[in-house]
């Protein structure tokens, strides 16, 4: 992709001896360990990926802080998708004027497995939504995961290579998404389709119906660790990816690695980015927009390289 400036929307890092993550545990082998920003920037030398956008892996105040810190002024690093307390109004509010005095603060996530059951649709995080909207933030949604029993203690695993899209999921992300109309939404990995024995049509239909709303946008990423780790191929993607082109539009998709979660797949960043360019061919002329300007204008990245 001759001369394009490629943008990575979601990439992770963590230092499992400064938090107590939930997850990864153990059981993810190949990822439980540090991974750090110079880490991922060794594996960016070999790919087209001049920035990425760091997403939050904890729902941890502490984690944010660390990273807005950590990562400032990181050439590599385009932006800071964090957690925030999004079901309290006020504690939002304080935490985002805090966060956003760093320029590449540039939205939010939370990881809705770890909250109570409906708490997407909860009337306290509709209206957080609108505190997002008054410091010009995004919010990534993140609607396919599943714990491993309803209501999972640390210690257990989230069983990553099984997790099931269900109709609960998507009709919270439907209502909270039609109640604030001018708040960006992004939907993380594609909602998480099953890539192995393939796709639900739960998935199929929950995802054109999500894509009716002109302020949710698609991230095409995450989705080697939802076919068979050990000899996943393109072709188990294509539909997948056919149905978000078609029902998203080239406008409201873009390209993320998932680094370093991709591992569990043996896949590395330059594997990654080279499936996703493989798998666009069709939409060659397009691609500047996938890979790097629909991720400057939905987070309204600042200062990156052109």
């Amino acid at each position: 992709m001759e001369n394009i400036n490629v943008i990575d929307t979601h990439f992770h890092i963590w230092d499992l001896s400064r938090l107590e993550y939930q997850w990864p545990t153990k059981a993810e082998g190949v990822i439980f360990r540090n991974f750090d920003i110079a880490d991922y920037e060794e594996e960016q030398k070999n790919t087209g990926i001049k920035e990425g956008v760091f997403v939050e892996a904890q729902n941890s105040i502490e984690e944010t802080r660390w990273m807005i810190s950590h990562l400032k002024g990181r050439p590599s690093v385009a932006g800071i998708v964090g957690y925030a307390h999004t079901g309290d109004i006020d504690l939002l509010d304080a935490e985002l004027a805090e966060f956003t005095k760093e320029p590449k603060f540039v939205g939010v996530r939370n990881i809705v497995p770890l909250e109570e059951p409906g708490w997407l649709a909860k009337p306290s995080v509709c209206e957080g939504m609108k505190v997002l909207q008054k410091y010009g933030l995004a919010y990534d949604l993140l609607v396919s995961l599943l714990w491993s029993t309803p209501s999972c203690p640390h210690d257990q695993k989230i069983i990553s290579t099984v997790l099931q899209v269900k109709k609960e999921n998507f009709k919270d992300a439907v209502h909270v998404v039609r109640n604030n109309p001018d708040v960006k939404f992004v939907i993380d990995h594609l909602a998480k389709p099953n890539a192995e024995t393939g796709a639900t049509n739960e998935w199929y239909e929950g995802m054109t119906l999500l894509a009716q709303f002109d302020n949710v946008h698609c991230k095409l990423s995450g989705m080697v660790t939802e076919a068979n780790l050990q000899s996943w191929k393109a072709e188990n993607f294509r539909s997948h990816v056919q149905h978000v082109m078609h029902s998203f539009g080239v406008d409201r998709v873009m390209f993320g690695s998932d680094w370093p979660v991709c591992k569990m797949a043996n896949a590395n960043l330059v594997d990654v980015y080279q499936l996703m360019d493989d798998l666009l061919i069709e939409y060659s002329h397009q691609k500047r927009k996938i890979f790097e300007t629909n991720a400057i204008s939905f987070y309204k990245l600042k200062n990156v390289a052109m």
